[in-house]
């Protein structure tokens, strides 16, 4: 049996009719922008006022202790991953719906962007910290800076040493916060 071939081969393909979810303007907002307040909502409600939410915070401080306590660590760090499966097919769904193309590169690099906004934000990479409402924060401080750079007219490797160096100075903010506060971790 002869192993199947790739749909794509590694270049973009274009999709008809399929523009609404990233062109749409409900009550003059661009849709994507209401999705994804919606989901920031959604997020910070689970956090806050759900058992699931309590069980994600305390497993990301200690998962033994998390364990210990009678939480399902197994159960509940694999429903995480369905729930990040199913954000980033949402997120690719809406940049399809974008671009009006499908492309397996479309958002290669952003990796940086991601972590620098998450931390940015609050969440500490020790975990147990951190919300959906300070990751939007990080999120809007990141995309200031890369706007104001590429107006700016500032080289491509450039802004990647910004962001950068904005992780680095976050990280170390977040490390000297929990040495002075005397918080332990792990």
């Amino acid at each position: 049996m002869q192993p199947a071939a790739p749909v794509a081969e590694g270049l973009s393909v274009g999709v008809q009719d399929f523009s609404t979810l990233g062109t749409a303007r409900p009550f003059g907002v661009p849709l994507p922008v209401v999705v994804f307040l919606g989901v920031v909502l959604l997020f910070t409600f689970v956090g806050r006022f759900t058992t699931f939410g309590r069980s994600v915070y305390a497993i990301g401080s200690n998962p033994t202790a998390a364990r210990l306590a009678g939480i399902k660590t197994r159960r509940t760090i694999m429903m995480l991953f369905v729930v990040s499966g199913l954000a980033c097919a949402l997120a690719g769904l809406i940049l399809t719906s974008m671009l009006g193309s499908a492309s397996p590169t479309a958002a290669v690099g952003l990796e940086l962007s991601v972590v620098t906004a998450i931390v940015l934000g609050g969440t500490t990479l020790s975990g147990g910290e951190g919300t959906a409402l300070g990751t939007l924060v990080g999120l809007l401080i990141v995309g200031f800076l890369n706007n104001g750079l590429i107006i700016k007219g500032v080289d491509p490797f450039w802004q990647y040493v910004a962001q950068g160096a904005l992780l680095i100075g976050a990280v170390s903010f977040d490390r000297l916060r929990e040495r002075f506060s005397g918080e332990s971790r792990h």
